[in-house]
Order: C-alpha cells, then sequence, then structure tokens
C-alpha cells in the first residue's frame, strides 16, 4: 500500500512539473518584437492597429505598450535608422590590392542591401509624419552625409594610387551611392521587389 501510494505522489509531482513548464509562457525578446513590428509597419503601412502587430508576435496589447509606452514610440524603435550604416567600417578600412571592379561591387552590394532595409522604414516613417530631419536632429553628422565623406575618402585614395580616372572623387562618391539609393527608391517606389540576382546585374 505504501508502495503505491508513493507511487501516486511521484506522478503526482511528475504531473505538477509538466503542468507548471507547459503554463510558463517564452520571454518574447523586444529585439523580437521590433523585428515583428517593422516587417508589419512596412507591409501594411504606419496605420496598421497594434492588436495586429501583438497577434503577431503572440503577446497581448497591453504587453505590447508595457515594453514601449505607445505606438509612435514602437514606430520609431522599429524602423529609426541607425546614426551608423553598417557598411561604414568596410569603407572607412579603404580599397585593398584587388581588381577596382569587383571592390566597388562587393562595396554596392553591401550598399544597396542594407538601403532595401532602410528605404521602405523611411517612406514609411514619412507617412507618419515623421521626417529624416526630425530623426537625424541630434547626430552630429547625418549618416547619409558620413556616408558620402568616407565613400569619398576611398575614391581618393585609389584616385592618388592612379588606379581609376576620375574628376573629382567626390563626383564619384556621389554618382555610385547616389545611383544605388535611386534604384531601390525607384523599384520600392513602384511596388517592385526585384531578386537578389536581379541586384547583382544592375551593379
Amino acid at each position: 500500500a505504501m508502495g503505491h501510494t508513493r507511487g501516486v505522489e511521484l506522478v503526482s509531482e511528475h504531473s505538477l512539473i509538466n503542468e507548471v513548464t507547459m503554463v510558463r509562457p517564452r520571454q518574447i525578446s523586444n529585439e523580437e518584437i521590433l523585428e515583428v513590428a517593422r516587417e508589419t509597419f512596412i507591409e501594411q503601412g504606419s496605420g496598421v492597429s497594434t492588436t495586429i502587430i501583438a497577434d503577431r508576435v503572440g503577446i497581448s496589447q497591453a504587453v505590447l505598450f508595457q515594453r514601449f509606452g505607445t505606438k509612435e514610440k514602437l514606430l520609431l524603435a522599429a524602423l529609426s535608422p541607425p546614426t551608423k550604416f553598417p557598411w561604414f567600417d568596410k569603407v572607412e578600412a579603404g580599397p585593398d590590392d584587388r581588381d577596382i571592379t569587383e571592390q566597388l561591387r562587393e562595396l554596392g552590394g553591401e550598399i544597396l542591401s542594407y538601403f532595401r532595409k532602410l528605404i521602405p522604414a523611411m517612406m514609411v516613417l514619412h507617412t507618419a509624419g515623421i521626417s529624416p530631419h526630425d530623426l537625424l536632429r541630434s547626430c552630429e553628422i547625418p549618416p547619409p552625409i558620413r556616408g558620402l565623406r568616407i565613400m569619398r575618402s576611398w575614391f581618393d585614395v585609389v584616385w592618388k594610387a592612379g588606379r581609376i580616372e576620375t574628376l573629382d572623387p567626390a563626383v564619384a562618391a556621389m554618382v555610385f551611392v547616389g545611383s544605388i539609393q535611386a534604384r531601390v527608391f525607384l523599384t520600392s517606389l513602384m511596388g517592385e521587389n526585384p531578386s537578389d540576382r536581379d541586384d547583382r546585374k544592375s551593379l
């Protein structure tokens, strides 16, 4: 009888542990919420309901506002550009000994991939009445300006080394970065979604 009772106790303890484990929700990080929010805002626009975002994340709307306060704060956290674009370090490292065309295609690919994320986000912020000027006001040097300056320095190095022919490294930087940005802007405006292969062919 004691053995039977002990068996019941063990089963009960095991069931209780399983029940607690099953009930305990997985902690959703802010990064996960922002990733879903970003995708949803870009897909449905700034007017999308926060209920939809919360449902997609798998949390309540109350938890969503507890984390981010207001819808505008969530929008800004999800879509605001960083103060330093991820391709800056690679450009600031300067050119190497490889063929210049190969290096420009590599740099162009990284810049294009980033603009594919940045420009749709900026377009959504614009429709919400938030201008890039307002977002970048606190930056000593706005990232777009800094990007052009370091790209100009890159072209200046290869021009002085006699590896390219250009009248003005600043113009070369403007044309290089500007043409990539324009391609992304126009395809986004027309609702197109070019493949990676199409993007590589354009460089």
